[in-house]
């Protein structure tokens, strides 16, 4: 058969790291240089698929390609996140961004051409030589001294025009980049304008080119804040409509609507759902920086799928013809591999039919190997293939980095702080509520038996709420914390909080934290009256009565045996007594 194209002594023995969550990126790119990217050179793999991941594909942060038509916001939402304008950013009603700009941190804003960044074995975006000296006139990388920089790289891309100023206007093929970029990239901001949401024919081409990578794609519906209530939902509605039908999927996209700029609101009618959709948005974008690791394993994983499959087809067809006879099997190739060599592949190595390549790319990657033939792959190189697939990606997938495990200053995409905090309550925030709206007369009127009630007696109350039944179980089981089924008066009001806060849109808690459970006993009600006491003394002082002395100057008529009235040392050595009881009681223990 047909000589072999490597020999086992060729073969380099690479001393592969050992799999920790902080080696995770390094030793990646090592087990990938030594046992898939062997095959993928010899069988020439980028005829068919991309070319090989380069070194600093590994290391690099995630990026974020924003996209869309002109004027729709995309270089003001930027440097919305950034807190800053970056170097060269331009902003108007006209198209203004003609260049693609890669922005990334760096101590100082800086510019620097692609022309001399492509050299830089460091740059993640070396493959856009392929595209000639026009694109890399007009593609930058900027720096910018912004701590969102350090964890996610942007990528600003110039507006998608309409017509021919598309194609013609531009030296460069603008969707291939586009596809280039949205290949590399670990998000695709795809944006619309709430004012101009019809969607051309250049936006729907680019939509159908990005198809392939649409679990990247999140659609962005940029100044939702400058339309009413009503005229929004159709605006949203018509561009769900025209998104599913353009795209094809199953599941209609999720829109993120919102308003990306420092100027406040113009339409208040939709700002719980424009902050919602936009606490979501940022939430995806700090997600990145711990699903590239499980998308960089993933895209390593389909590389070695597809270089085995291939070097299975190729050996079977070493196996069935001579290489002399490969000039003539081009001329029936076809009917070769449909008939006799994917047959054969699926019976031997037990594979399904939808997991062997294409015909019409096994036909691309014979014309491309050497000489005209297809190289045979040696067994040692298919065993690493298969020790990759079997052995080491179930290791890489038990060290992967824990989501929130690396600090990170995500600047305005953090986590909001004054929703975290509307999220927390004390008991004092519900009893306050039970006095103002009577909720103890509504438990008095219940006619408790020894102060309780059991779920019968609140169940028409609580389906009141319009809340579904696994709800109101969860709600009645934070009240109900010694899980006897039974409610004293505090659990009720604690109840009808929980009702309140949930109807109102917020999120029910796992567990209750300590300080918003009722008190167990009339001490600590009576402690807990004390410490609302001594609260509003703090933030209301009373006023004292100036010292005697101040205004006497004859220092014999000062009184220094004057002592303190006994009846309040009495009080505050009662008042210790129960706060020492009540924190034996609750075991705080401060």
């Amino acid at each position: 058969m047909g000589a072999k194209q490597t020999k086992p002594s060729e073969r380099k023995e690479h001393a592969l790291p050992e799999l920790t969550p902080q080696s995770m990126p390094e030793a990646l790119r090592l087990y990938y240089k030594a046992k898939v990217l062997p095959t993928e050179l010899l069988l020439s793999y980028d005829v068919f698929c991309s070319p090989p991941l380069l070194d600093a594909e590994f290391t690099c942060s995630p990026a974020v390609l924003v996209v869309g038509e002109y004027s729709v916001g995309k270089t003001t939402m930027i440097n919305h996140f950034l807190n800053m304008e970056y170097l060269s950013s331009r902003t108007g009603p006209e198209p203004t961004t003609d260049t693609f700009c890669i922005l990334s941190y760096g101590p100082d804003h800086c510019q620097l051409p692609a022309t001399t960044m492509i050299n830089d074995l460091k740059f993640p975006y070396q493959g856009l030589s392929r595209f000639g000296q026009a694109l890399l006139n007009r593609c930058f990388t900027v720096t910018c001294p912004c701590p969102l920089l350090r964890h996610i790289s942007i990528i600003d891309t110039p507006g998608i025009l309409t017509g021919e100023r598309q194609t013609k206007s531009r030296p460069y093929d603008y969707d291939l980049v586009l596809q280039y970029f949205a290949e590399k990239v670990d998000c695709v901001l795809f944006m619309f304008d709430v004012l101009k949401v019809d969607m051309g024919e250049e936006v729907k081409r680019i939509l159908l080119n990005l198809q392939a990578f649409e679990e990247k794609i999140l659609i962005v519906l940029n100044k939702s804040d400058m339309c009413d209530s009503m005229t929004f939902n159709r605006v949203k509605g018509s561009l769900t409509w025209t998104l599913s039908r353009t795209l094809q999927t199953v599941e209609v996209p999720r829109i993120y609507c919102g308003t990306f700029w420092d100027q406040p609101m113009q339409n208040l009618d939709n700002r719980e759902l424009l902050e919602q959709d936009t606490r979501d948005l940022c939430k995806e974008l700090r997600s990145l920086t711990y699903t590239i690791h499980v998308r960089r394993l993933i895209e390593v994983t389909q590389r070695a799928i597809h270089a085995r499959m291939f070097a299975l087809i190729s050996n079977e067809l070493h196996a069935r013809y001579p290489p002399f006879c490969f000039s003539i099997l081009k001329q029936r190739i076809a009917t070769c591999l449909s008939e006799e060599i994917y047959p054969e592949v699926i019976r031997r190595y037990k594979l399904s039919p939808t997991d062997l390549p294409p015909i019409p790319a096994m036909q691309q990657l014979l014309s491309g190997g050497q000489d005209g033939t297809l190289p045979e792959i040696e067994e040692g190189a298919v065993q690493d293939l298969e020790d990759f697939l079997n052995v080491d990606v179930p290791r890489f997938l038990n060290v992967i980095p824990p989501e929130g495990s690396i600090p990170a200053n995500y600047g305005r995409l953090a986590d909001s702080t004054l929703y975290a905090q509307s999220e927390k309550f004390d008991w004092c925030a519900a009893d306050e509520a039970a006095e103002k709206h009577g909720w103890r007369k509504e438990f008095q009127k219940l006619k408790p038996l020894d102060g309780r009630v059991g779920p019968e007696d609140v169940t028409a109350m609580m389906e009141g709420s319009g809340l579904s039944r696994p709800l109101l179980d969860q709600i009645w089981r934070l009240a109900d914390d010694d899980g006897d089924d039974l409610i004293n008066e505090d659990e009720y009001c604690l109840i009808k909080f929980l009702l309140k806060r949930t109807v109102e849109g917020h999120t029910i808690p796992d567990e209750l934290d300590h300080r918003a459970k009722p008190p167990r006993t009339h001490i600590a009600r009576h402690c807990l009256e004390l410490e609302r006491n001594r609260k509003m003394a703090e933030n209301n002082p009373p006023k004292r009565e100036p010292f005697p002395w101040r205004f006497e100057h004859d220092p014999r008529k000062w009184d220094f045996d004057r002592k303190e009235d006994p009846e309040n040392i009495r009080l505050r050595e009662q008042t210790k007594s129960i706060l020492r009881s009540l924190r034996d009681r609750l075991g705080d223990g401060k």
